[in-house]
């Protein structure tokens, strides 16, 4: 009762409100300039959420967000409710003067009522959650019912307060009970049904009781459970026991105890808490929403005609946003991640890597210098001695592993710390200068592989804390073995740090019994934890300053600084105990820690603090150093390191001709022989044959029969889900991915760090795989605060600083919104994206808020929308207003399985690429099983493959027909490089091979705003071509028929990822065949 006191204060705010306008008529809009009209009419709608009028003469029902009416026996729909807000459910109060409805006005989604006469509207206190949907009854013109987890509310519409009239008992204060999942109120709000423990109840609004109505036939959970107005007749969805796909509408005569099944449909899987909407007209007739068409349905018979309805939607929308095209004609690429920065107050030198490499910086002369450039290996973690004369730091090379290594400054000599080779980092001096801890990886990531214990990043990683003398032998010791901080961190290694006095460590990790982030310390002589500290979620490291006088972190794009001990502030689940008891602590389920006295000393892009001394904390941000003096309080830019490098331009000049070449321009030309010019990264001219003179000096390549496309743009792959800061020489995911054919990808999912220092490496030649581009770190919205990356987005400066950041370490974009649910976060988001002139995607689950993005002006959308049928409201929608949609498809159930048969050719070169482990883990165990028990698991899966495909191929199809932005993602899976062929096969079955080809590339490239770079065959675009055995518009299935994959230029063999010009070079052996 409380919070309903406190929200009755709040609910002020929102008296006398006016409605900026509750309809779009006929008049000519002025639109703004991100604004444009979508203008259609249909009689098919997506999920209307129907309602009869108590006067039982009309149907209110929505469309695309706005609420409509139309009588009850069918025509022309009219506007009842329209403006800026995603709005559904809409009631007429009793006296027809009011309505009630659930909107997104306030950000998340709420029940709000409006006077249509006076334009007053009010909002109540109850918030939806995403797996249980909100409805709202009249019980008469002044009082609705709400029902909610706390219980059957019931609010005044006159001064809004509120009072909770059926409280829930404990145990059913959960969103996902099943009393909370199914109640629902009958139409004269005389009774609400709700199911509990296999029983049917009828809550007595009136007397209020709770009565047992009846045991339900085989305790199945009932959904959409709705009442006749005489009591008699009872009405729910109840999945069809024969097939957990589908799901039966039950008519359920009370009076007699019989129940008929009245339609059998598709149940609508995890996108949506919605479902199929009825709704009585009177005792013995219902509208129905009968998969997209409203028809009248006899109850008693299951006969039922369609009530024809007309509307014509005239919705104003945000344009997407996008930028001016974009280029990739920088000859010079300047290090936009400087890794582990060190230096001490009185050196004039700052140690750091970059481009794999270690470098070291001149403050007084500038002067920058690759410390070992001719050594076959890279180079990480450099940490400086107490004295400042020696450097230690770890190398890594594929087929040799690594080793921990100090250098004497003043000589440079090398010393060789570790006897045997592994997977080593961040090392830290003790006090005294005598020892090195540092952290060893001992699981397949040694010999290249990703992780294979529970996912790409799981907490059950385990790695073990070391130690090594520095003097005489080096005898290394183990001391503890800890978890990373977290499932997903940007920084993966944590890093050990000594006491004052040497003798214990600091170290981040993970107690997994309460599975939350701790600073734990340890005593180095009994290797026991003495101590354990929590820390936030949301940080990746807690850095504790020599004298352990204070800590450093960083959160939300900014540094700070606290004091050590610290104090901590909790947050803790309102239903604690729901949850298990061992993951309580202090007395609850912890959902947010705090450091409510930590200090933002520095915003936008830091990254590696370390401390110069007990006073001063360092760290870089993109290619600036900046430090902090606790003493004085100052945060103070040192300077900037520009480490640069050239970018790779071969010297090439060659001619592919006698090919079939499928351009993909405008024009949709196909030239049936004809001839590419290459000259260095670029496409000089391509033409019939007879059309293009091949100068001398050009090498030809005579590919008669062969066929031609621009290079595979995969613009949804997850390419760095596993441990970050190593990079090996050759990234399996990488040349598995340019084997083939993909040439650019987009990954919307990744470690910023990581990303940048690894696509610059692409861009200057260091390494060898597709062009990369990213969202940068993903943002999390409330709904997961405990999420390390989890932003605190309450203002459009906390929007701009985060945008900001991405745009300085030089992140491409789209930046990402992961399932961000309040409409005003993702608005303040978009206006940050808007200044800095970058694109904005999002990650989204859940149907309402994703087409409301669509409304909003996102750049695109990952993931199918809706894996249920779509009807012409949504396809136009989708395909009219400009975004770019990349379903995925690869994702939904059963879609793997359909493509395994055609695939098994590809055995060899997935092994290959990927090493046995991974392809016997992440395939050959999967889709190759003979297991009797396995093969039936497999089949059904494939059954339900071959739906998703039939159902999400119409709606594909109607979009591509009516002109929607379709782009292709393979979500790198099973492994790098295949899911993108199975992803265009999929959607082949829908549409044309050469529609279905136009996804994979120039629609990426449009996605990418790099259209005028890639995506087609034309000249001055970048030669990113690949040429194929066999036609793929005769046979879809030839795209995976590879003969060469040229990628900026570079032409090499697919099956071996050979190059073969304009030089030649084998790939070297992989670390998982040489370091078993």
């Amino acid at each position: 009762m409380n919070k309903l006191i406190y929200w009755n204060l709040c609910l002020a705010i929102w008296l006398g409100i006016a409605s900026q306008g509750c309809a779009q008529n006929k008049t000519t809009l002025k639109l703004a300039d991100d604004e444009k009209l979508i203008e259609f009419t249909t009689d098919r709608f997506t999920l209307p959420n129907l309602y009869v009028t108590p006067d039982g003469k009309n149907i209110i029902f929505d469309v695309l967000g706005d609420i409509y009416q139309v009588p009850i026996k069918g025509g022309k729909a009219e506007v009842l409710l329209q403006d800026n807000n995603w709005k559904r459910a809409g009631k007429l109060s009793p006296d027809g003067k009011k309505l009630a409805y659930v909107s997104d006005e306030t950000g998340v989604f709420q029940v709000w009522t409006i006077d249509l006469e006076s334009k007053i509207k009010r909002v109540y206190p109850i918030t939806e959650s995403r797996h249980l949907p909100m409805y709202a009854y009249w019980k008469d013109e002044k009082h609705l019912l709400i029902p909610s987890k706390e219980g059957l509310q019931s609010f005044d519409i006159t001064t809004g307060k509120g009072q909770i009239t059926r409280p829930a008992l404990e145990e059913e204060k959960v969103v996902m009970h099943t009393v909370n999942r199914t109640m629902s109120v009958d139409k004269l709000c005389n009774y609400a049904f709700f199911q509990k423990n296999g029983d049917l109840w009828a809550y007595d609004v009136d007397k209020n009781i709770d009565l047992f109505i009846e045991s339900i036939p085989d305790k199945v959970l009932l959904k959409s459970v709705r009442g006749s107005e005489n009591g008699r007749n009872l009405l729910f969805y109840k999945v069809n026991p024969q097939d957990n796909t589908k799901q039966d509408l039950v008519h359920w005569n009370l009076a007699t105890n019989n129940l008929i099944i009245l339609n059998t449909i598709q149940t609508l899987g995890i996108s949506t808490s919605l479902n199929y909407s009825f709704d009585f007209i009177d005792g013995t007739t219902i509208i129905l929403d009968k998969e997209g068409e409203i028809v009248r349905m006899d109850i008693e018979t299951g006969e039922y005609e369609p009530i024809p309805i007309e509307l014509e939607v005239r919705k104003v929308i945000k344009k997407p946003l996008r930028r001016k095209p974009q280029y990739i004609k920088d000859s010079i690429i300047t290090a936009s991640v400087l890794r582990n920065p060190v230096t001490q107050p009185d050196l004039d030198t700052i140690y750091f890597g970059a481009f794999g490499k270690l470098h070291s910086y001149a403050k007084t002369t500038g002067n920058i210098k690759e410390m070992y450039p001719d050594e076959d290996r890279l180079e990480v973690s450099p940490s400086l001695s107490p004295d400042g004369k020696y450097l230690a730091y770890t190398t890594w090379n594929d087929t040799e592993m690594g080793h921990l290594y100090t250098r004497k400054i003043k000589t440079g000599e090398e010393y060789q710390l570790t006897q045997t080779p592994g997977r080593y980092i961040n090392p830290a001096w003790s006090p005294d200068g005598s020892e090195i801890v540092f952290v060893a990886d001992e699981t397949e990531a040694k010999m290249g592989i990703p992780n294979q214990i529970s996912g790409s990043n799981s907490i059950e990683y385990q790695l073990s804390i070391k130690t090594v003398g520095v003097i005489g032998n080096y005898f290394s010791n183990d001391i503890i073995e800890v978890y990373p901080k977290t499932n997903f961190p940007n920084r993966f290694y944590p890093i050990p740090i000594y006491y004052p006095n040497g003798k214990g460590l600091y170290i981040t990790t993970r107690n997994r019994d309460k599975n939350l982030p701790v600073l734990i310390e340890i005593d180095l002589e009994t290797k026991d934890v003495v101590k354990e500290l929590l820390i936030p979620f949301n940080i990746d490291e807690v850095v504790v300053s020599p004298n352990a006088n204070y800590i450093a972190f960083i959160f939300d794009e900014q540094v700070w600084v606290d004091r050590f001990p610290y104090s901590l502030k909790f947050e803790f689940a309102e239903n604690s105990e729901s949850t298990r008891k061992k993951y309580h602590y202090n007395g609850g389920y912890i959902t947010n820690i705090l450091l409510p006295a930590a200090k933002s000393v520095y915003e936008v892009a830091p990254s590696y603090l370390s401390w110069q001394d007990e006073n001063i904390l360092m760290w870089g941000s993109a290619e600036e150093i900046y430090t902090y003096d606790v003493r004085i309080g100052k945060t103070e830019k040192i300077t900037d390191i520009k480490v640069q490098r050239y970018r790779d331009i071969p010297k090439a000049q060659y001619a592919l001709t006698n090919a079939r070449i499928i351009t993909m321009n405008k024009e949709d030309k196909i030239i049936k022989k004809g001839t590419i010019l290459v000259k260095d990264n670029r496409i000089e001219k391509v033409g019939d044959v007879d059309k293009i003179m091949i100068p001398k000096n050009y090498k030809v390549f005579n590919l008669e029969g062969k066929t031609i496309i621009p290079g595979l743009i995969d613009v949804h792959s997850h390419l760095h889900f596993y441990p970050s800061e190593f990079v090996n020489q050759q990234e399996a995911q990488y040349i598995g991915s340019l084997a083939y054919g993909i040439t650019t990808v987009y990954d919307p999912s990744q470690k910023v760090l990581n990303y940048r220092e690894q696509a610059q490496m692409l861009e200057t030649g260091k390494l060898l795989g597709p062009r990369i581009f990213a969202s940068g770190n993903i943002n999390i919205g409330a709904s997961r605060r405990m999420s390390e990356h989890y932003k605190n987005i309450s203002s459009i400066n906390d929007a701009r600083r985060i945008v900001k950041s991405n745009k300085k370490i030089g992140v491409s974009g789209p930046i990402k919104d992961y399932n961000i649910e309040d409409k005003k976060i993702r608005s303040l988001l978009l206006e940050a994206c808007k200044e800095f002139g970058i694109n904005i995607t999002a990650h989204q689950d859940i149907f309402t808020t994703a087409i409301s993005r669509i409304t909003q002006g996102y750049t695109a959308i990952e993931h199918e929308i809706g894996n249920y049928p779509m009807q012409k409201d949504i396809i136009q929608l989708i395909s009219h207003s400009g975004f770019y949609y990349t379903p995925t498809y690869i994702v939904s159930p059963g879609v793997t399985d359909i493509f395994t048969e055609i695939t098994s050719k590809e055995r060899n070169k997935l092994i290959n690429f990927n090493g046995d482990v991974m392809y016997d883990n992440k395939y050959a165990n999967i889709y190759e099983n003979n297991d009797p028990n396995k093969q039936i698991f497999i089949n059904q899966w494939r059954k339900i493959g071959d739906y998703e495909q039939l159902r999400a191929i119409k709606t594909l199809g109607n979009i591509v027909d009516s002109g929607g932005k379709v782009t292709a993602g393979g979500h790198g899976d099973p492994l790098p490089g295949i899911g993108m062929h199975w992803e265009i096969w999929f959607m082949a079955e829908g549409i044309s091979n050469y529609e279905a080809l136009q996804i994979a590339t120039i629609n990426g490239a449009e996605k990418l705003d790099l259209q005028d770079e890639i995506g087609t065959i034309e000249s001055n675009k970048l030669a990113d071509l690949v040429i194929l055995n066999s036609d793929p518009l005769k046979r879809i299935f030839n795209t995976t028929d590879i003969l060469y994959t040229i990628q900026n230029g570079n032409i090499f063999e697919a099956e071996t990822m050979r190059q073969i010009y304009p030089f030649e070079r084998k790939l070297k052996p992989w670390g998982w065949d040489i370091n078993r």
